[in-house]
């Protein structure tokens, strides 16, 4: 892919409402899993989640995710440089189908964000319904946007929300929440993280600084996905890591840290495990991940923008391992996505 940069971010989760408090906290250990108000688990005990303390606890799912997404675009406005009048593309991570988020949802959620924000000059929104890589590959699709169109600028973003007793039911039903007689389970969560990229040409030109170089990425289908029932021996996330690897050489470019979406069920620390097999030439700690589902909880189409702020923190902070950082997720119907993120030289 032709470089693309990230040069500013908004964020808001359950640990912090800012990218940088939200990093900080999770470099901390803190976790925000408590029980919720009202929902409960298998066992009837209050669910044990993290859920944004600023938004009303009966605010209806769409209302939730509009509420979480304009408050990351404020942010963004804020911290964005001069664009003109530029009308900006809006590429946006959205939950996969499920009970309580359906495509009339999607089409809902899709037409309140171009009207909620016109500081922004949002155009259209494209979205990506793949849950947790939906992020991580609407940022390779931005790359394409900003570098091989007359648009040299757009904004990538994810958000969600798993409040709403449709799919707390649905969860429960599948046993994929802790608690119960579930083997494995995540902590629900709810957030969203935005992200303006800029062409290469265009940051030069407007002078402004670079947070993360997109390096390169990878997409695949995991054909033994969660519902098929079938063993998952790791290809798909092998190839999408592949792909995004492929282009490092040599011990300078190996991975340095490694960030994902593994949460608590067991079949993405599995796949993950065996996805190191074939992989582990191009990571300089094939073993060492940070997975902060169990702080933030599970971001579900927030997480891959989500993800790319705690490399950028670490870069800025200066406690990183080293300037390259992969990141990955997969979603339940088999997507998985994966990007490698670079430390801006200058």
């Amino acid at each position: 892919m032709p470089p693309a940069h990230i040069v500013a971010l908004g964020a808001r989760t359950a640990v912090g409402l800012l990218p940088e408090t939200a990093a900080a906290a999770i470099r901390a250990g803190i976790s925000r899993v408590q029980e919720h108000p009202y929902f409960v688990d298998p066992r009837g005990e209050p669910l044990r989640a993290a859920y944004d303390p600023k938004l009303d606890e009966d605010l209806p799912c769409v209302d939730r995710l509009v509420a979480l997404a304009e408050g990351c675009l404020e942010q963004l406005a804020k911290r964005l440089p001069a664009h003109g009048e530029l009308s900006l593309p809006l590429l946006l991570a959205a939950p996969e189908p499920r009970p309580g988020f359906s495509a009339a949802e999607q089409q809902q959620l899709e037409r309140r964000l171009v009207r909620a924000y016109g500081a922004l000059r949002l155009q259209a929104v494209r979205t990506v319904a793949h849950g947790h890589c939906g992020g991580l590959e609407a940022l390779q699709m931005a790359v394409q946007v900003v570098s091989g169109t007359s648009v040299n600028a757009c904004i990538v973003g994810g958000v969600d929300s798993w409040f709403d007793p449709r799919a707390i039911a649905w969860l429960a039903g599948d046993r994929r929440l802790v608690g119960g007689d579930a083997r494995s389970g995540f902590f629900p969560g709810e957030g969203a993280c935005f992200a303006f990229v800029l062409s290469h040409a265009a940051r030069r030109s407007l002078g402004v600084p670079s947070l993360a170089v997109i390096r390169s990425g990878g997409v695949a289908t995991e054909r033994c996905s969660r519902p098929s029932g079938l063993d998952n021996l790791g290809h798909g996330l092998t190839e999408a890591v592949g792909q995004a690897c492929a282009g490092l050489g040599g011990s300078a470019g190996l991975v340095d840290q490694v960030y994902c979406d593994i949460n608590g069920e067991s079949y993405r620390a599995q796949e993950w495990g065996l996805a190191i097999l074939r992989t582990s030439q191009w990571l300089r700690d094939p073993e060492g991940y940070i997975a902060p589902a169990d702080r933030w909880g599970d971001l579900g189409a927030a997480t891959g923008t989500a993800l790319a702020m705690l490399p950028i923190a670490a870069w800025q902070r200066g406690y990183a391992r080293g300037p390259l950082a992969l990141l990955f997720a997969g979603s339940d119907a088999g997507r998985r996505a994966a990007v490698v993120l670079e430390r801006p030289s200058t």
